[in-house]
């Protein structure tokens, strides 16, 4: 075990290797998002409200795909004409019902696109200028507000907010990241990143108020290399970041709120695993999370449900094989949609638990 991670002080994450139950009953079968259509990224996905989802991916050409989930059916991939992308989309809603899809632009540049409920906006560059060298996370952190942010040429950060009119100018972190970022809102009008640095694999962590960023805090653990991804408690102020170890299990480090020291983070803590690419997690009530994995013996998605108290063990979510990392969020209370992408190139998704 990676002894730089360490065990909580506190209860939140169990850091026992609990027995993988199978769990097909408490997740649904998995439903095609288009049988016909290619995608060359995993999925970003966003709840948008009411139950319904968006998702985004790259296609085959470099197009920028987009999909909506009524609550019940998927609709069939649209490829949004004009747009060339780079990297996998990232997408976010607002709070009020609109999606904000980003992704890096054939100049190196962010390009993005809006839903309002109905169309899609044309697919515009946020900068011609700006030079960037990782796919954006794009995150609401207040009404109408969403953030993206992208790792920049020089090892730093840049970010811009979309007020639900127009993209503000980039401000940029000097820092020396080696990843993408990973983005999520607190629920206390803040949002917090963390990213890989040159450190010893460690993670930095910034939070952004709507106007400024705070200072870096280094919150340590080794990670294997890949990205982080955090998300929300569903708790007003607090974030929870999840990374996989050296050992390749999934470990996460909760931020408590309040002010910006490292303090208030509770210690690293392991969920174990054996875990292949990036996690995706998302807050399905107040307090309480899901997780997905691609496992690395099988390549089959692997949840894991945190109750608020305690983790309730890895379960094996159907037979399908993944081969890129899957994109869980929230559909309504208590559940979760998680997406990946199949052997074919074809994505599905499934709800539960």
């Amino acid at each position: 075990m990676n002894k730089r991670f360490g065990l909580p002080a506190v209860v939140f994450l169990a850091w026992l290797l609990l027995p993988v139950n199978s769990a097909f009953a408490a997740w649904s079968a998995y439903a095609s998002l288009g049988a016909t259509t290619s995608v060359t990224t995993e999925p970003s996905c966003t709840n948008r409200g009411a139950g319904s989802v968006v998702c985004a991916a790259r296609g085959l050409g470099n197009a920028l795909l987009v999909n909506r989930y009524s609550g019940t059916t998927w609709g069939v991939w649209q490829n949004l004409a004009g747009a060339l992308i780079f990297s996998r989309p990232s997408c976010s809603d607002d709070g009020l019902g609109k999606v904000v899809c980003a992704a890096i632009g054939p100049n190196s540049n962010l390009v993005a696109t809006v839903f309002n409920g109905t169309a899609w906006s044309v697919p515009a560059a946020v900068s011609t200028v700006a030079q960037f060298s990782s796919p954006p996370s794009c995150t609401s952190f207040a009404a109408s507000k969403v953030l993206c942010v992208v790792r920049n040429l020089s090892g730093g950060l840049s970010s811009t907010v979309y007020n639900g009119t127009i993209w503000s100018a980039f401000l940029n972190i000097t820092a020396a990241t080696t990843s993408a970022p990973s983005c999520t809102g607190d629920g206390a009008g803040n949002a917090v990143c963390a990213a890989l640095t040159t450190v010893n694999h460690s993670l930095l962590a910034y939070r952004f108020n709507g106007l400024v960023w705070s200072a870096a805090l280094n919150i340590d653990g080794q990670v294997s290399g890949t990205e982080a991804n955090c998300t929300k408690m569903g708790l007003p102020g607090q974030v929870v970041c999840f990374a996989l170890g050296l050992n390749t299990a999934l470990w996460g480090r909760r931020f408590n709120g309040g002010t910006w020291t490292l303090a208030n983070w509770a210690p690293w803590g392991s969920l174990g695993g054996l875990v292949f690419g990036n996690p995706s997690c998302t807050s399905i009530n107040a307090g309480q999370l899901i997780c997905g994995v691609i496992a690395q013996a099988d390549s089959v998605l692997y949840t894991n449900q945190f109750n608020g108290t305690s983790w309730l063990g890895w379960v094996k979510v159907g037979t399908a094989t993944g081969i890129r990392s899957p994109s869980c969020t929230l559909l309504t209370a208590g559940k979760a949609l998680c997406a990946i992408v199949g052997v074919a190139n074809k994505a599905a998704s499934t709800v539960g638990p």
